[in-house]
């Protein structure tokens, strides 16, 4: 009980929204598959948590309590969002080892028929391993059936914890047959940054993950586009498709290299004290403590260029918040489908023993006020991709009629 109650304790605290106890309790009772109890009274919910725990003690051959205050602390965070989650010890000390924190499988997933089906493995990973290919179809993800699930969902349920394992259920796009397979997730190492001239004065900005070196990149990137093409860079494509976002004055610093100095990049809100920022285009927001400006070498032409931002349904978070701040600038025009709507910011706060919780702690909103949680980014030009996006980055890929039609628009302004 004491490790629920400090549970509660923290998500109480720290939830950006406010939320019952008694709803905290129902959550509790739900993993261990037992009634909900009477809202009217919470002594009665704290006693049936207790007598729900003394059953699944019970029931354990050791007589343990700690996997049932885990089933119970699972369930209860889970009630929260698709964001929070509790961590054991181990998994605590995973996440804290990865570079990123957050591990899949290694697949490409596109949303065709309401299905999420898969467009190729990426190289080395353990869905290239177990075989998967293009046109598989997922089905369930453990024990979650992904009917009408949506693709932002699903991505998010493949994801977790490196070392950890998901059960996965794929029917096969060319005989329509079931397998199940079992995966360990992975830290998934790709290209995660790439610039290239498409011609003279146009260059291609693909960003996967807004990791420390992204404004560094950014900046050397562009200067060498510059050089190459013996002039300014007149136009920039940005593609975020399939981004994730990542360290938050990274997505600062990225929307302030587009621009002007002072723009306000993003509000963060929460019940904690700490959690309610405002973010502006000023380094002061974005170099890291100890460093240098990492734009030394970015052309000044950065923040006037004509501009295009590639969006998808599989754009998310701090990639959303970006997006969302050059479109309420009216810096750029955002193109391709509605982005995933997924708003929250989340912090790990351990509990004593060494367990965790990671609790969405604050929403983003854009500068228009609009939260990106639940909404995501509408783009100012819709797309429908004709065919499967490319695997690869823009520069390696197949067709993609998408990026074809911004260069286009680029070039005829």
């Amino acid at each position: 009980m004491q490790r629920i109650e400090q549970a509660m304790s923290v998500i109480q605290t720290n939830y950006h929204q406010q939320i019952s106890r008694s709803a905290l309790e129902q959550g509790c009772l739900s993993a261990l598959k037992e009634p909900h109890p009477g809202e009217a009274d919470p002594e009665a919910g704290r006693r049936a948590i207790a007598a729900a725990l003394a059953r699944a003690r019970a029931l354990r051959t050791e007589g343990d309590l700690s996997i049932g205050s885990e089933q119970c602390i699972r369930g209860m965070v889970g009630t929260l969002n698709r964001e929070s989650s509790y961590l054991d010890v181990r998994q605590v000390r995973g996440m804290r080892a990865s570079s990123s924190g957050i591990a899949g499988i290694g697949v490409e997933l596109a949303e065709a028929e309401h299905e999420a089906r898969v467009v190729a493995p990426i190289e080395g990973t353990p869905a290239a391993r177990a075989g998967l290919k293009n046109g598989d179809v997922l089905t369930h993800i453990d024990d979650v059936d992904l009917a009408g699930v949506p693709l932002s969902e699903v991505v998010h349920l493949l994801r977790g914890v490196p070392g950890s394992s998901v059960h996965i259920t794929l029917r096969d796009g060319a005989t329509s047959g079931l397998r199940s397979i079992v995966l360990t997730r992975e830290v998934i190492k790709r290209d995660t940054f790439s610039t290239r001239l498409i011609e003279p004065g146009l260059a291609l900005v693909r960003i996967a993950e807004f990791d420390i070196d992204a404004m560094r990149k950014l900046s050397n990137g562009l200067a060498e586009l510059a050089l190459a093409s013996g002039g300014p860079l007149r136009s920039i494509v940005l593609d975020l498709r399939a981004s994730t976002g990542g360290m938050l004055p990274v997505i600062v610093g990225i929307a302030a290299a587009f621009l002007p100095e002072k723009a306000l990049v993003l509000q963060t809100k929460g019940r904690a004290a700490d959690s309610s920022l405002t973010l502006l285009a000023l380094p002061m927001f974005y170099v890291f403590p100890g460093q240098k400006t990492p734009y030394a070498r970015l052309p000044a032409e950065t923040k006037t260029a004509r501009m295009v931002v590639l969006v998808s349904e599989t754009t998310a978070s701090g990639a959303e918040a970006l997006a969302g701040a050059l479109q309420d600038h009216k810096r750029a025009t955002v193109m391709g489908s509605n982005t995933a709507g997924v708003g929250l910011i989340r912090t790990i706060f351990t509990l004593k023993g060494g367990d965790g919780l990671i609790v969405a702690n604050a929403g983003m909103y854009r500068p228009s006020g609009k939260a990106i949680d639940g909404s995501g980014v509408t783009p100012d030009v819709v797309i429908t991709e004709r065919s499967a996006p490319s695997t690869e980055l823009p520069d390696k890929g197949g067709p993609d009629f998408a990026m074809e039609t911004a260069i286009r628009m680029l070039q005829m302004q």
